[in-house]
């Protein structure tokens, strides 16, 4: 049992360090990690839900289903981001970058055969990173710089 656990610590660590690195060494945009990350936990939690429907379970965790509060801060930065269309925004994004991310966390998730819960988990960590820094973001430029190291 114990080799169990360590094994899911050791994917849920590998998932987690493989995609800083990876943001890092291909200093991808802030907009391009969310858009990954969220594509990527909508297919982890759809097949989640979809797995507990059929045991007849009561549901999933919220802090699996719904993205983790984040403080507020100063909104200062909201208006200048309501302005910017958001096809224009996507357009900006490099889909080849966001490619290898996606294949990355599949990969990781895979290769460790990390269950969909823990990697659910790691990724709502990352989201809430993410979220976090585009929440502070006071000009369009702002969403194209790379995720802050925590």
């Amino acid at each position: 049992m114990s080799k169990e656990i360590s094994e899911i610590t050791d994917g849920a660590v590998f998932l987690e360090q493989s995609v800083d690195n990876l943001v890092d060494q291909l200093s991808i945009p802030i907009i391009e990690v969310a858009l990954v990350v969220s594509g990527s936990l909508r297919q982890i939690v759809d097949r989640l839900e979809e797995v507990a429907s059929e045991a007849d379970e009561s549901g999933l965790p919220r802090t699996i289903v719904a993205p983790w509060p984040i403080r507020e801060v100063n909104d200062k930065g909201n208006e200048s981001q309501k302005e910017i269309p958001i096809d224009r925004l996507i357009s900006a994004t490099d889909s080849d970058r966001m490619d290898i991310l996606r294949t990355l966390i599949s990969e990781s998730i895979n290769m460790h055969e990390l269950p969909l819960f823990d990697a659910a988990l790691v990724l709502r960590r990352l989201e809430f990173r993410v979220r976090s820094q585009l929440k502070s973001a006071t000009r369009p430029q702002d969403l194209y710089q790379t995720l802050d190291a925590e």
